[in-house]
């Protein structure tokens, strides 16, 4: 019975045999959009109702653009906690108890971080906003969309994209090293 959204963006597929093909992946593209826009309840306004600076998701909604809202501050929190626990994890030999320790410690706040819009999309959580969920999603799609037009305007062929990454084909001619350039 929840009120549903648009979701994130899909591109149909492009079928065959690609060679070289590069995946472009947005590094935690639904926080950052709920960094970006400041989206979060207590920042969340009707434009009619106030009078200061606002971003302007996708989709219409208006966010404050200042104070920073809780969930751009929780998300900024756990970029910082997932960086210094990389940062850790990388002062250790790979396979050392050390290493896999803060490997899973890293993994466990990119989920926290990642679930992060997914509750507050889900109709029984106590933050739920139909229209705050949208206007991420909407935010990612415009993200996504940005990303393929750059791509084509490189003469690059999109062959799929879906919600945080965009899969481009750079053709047989393309060396290894030319690829990862």
């Amino acid at each position: 019975e929840s009120e549903e959204y648009e979701g994130g963006a899909v591109f149909e597929p492009i079928s065959g045999v690609k060679e070289m093909v590069s995946v472009l992946d947005l590094k935690s593209l639904y926080p950052m959009c709920m960094v970006t826009i400041n989206a979060s309840p207590e920042t969340k306004v009707d434009p009619d109702e106030y009078d200061g600076e606002t971003y302007v998701a996708p989709n219409g909604t208006h966010f404050r653009k200042e104070p920073d809202g809780m969930i751009r501050k929780m998300v900024d929190e756990l970029l910082e906690e997932r960086e210094r626990k990389k940062s850790m994890r990388n002062e250790n030999d790979p396979g050392s108890d050390a290493y896999e320790t803060f490997d899973r410690q890293q993994a466990a706040v990119k989920v926290i971080m990642n679930s992060l819009y997914g509750v507050l999309g889900w109709d029984r959580f106590r933050l739920y906003d139909k229209e705050m969920g949208g206007a991420v999603t909407a935010t990612g799609r415009d993200v996504i969309e940005f990303t393929e037009k750059a791509a084509s305007e490189l003469d690059k062929e999109v062959i799929y994209g879906d919600t945080d990454s965009v899969m481009l084909e750079l053709g047989g001619d393309v060396s290894k090293d030319e690829a990862i350039e």
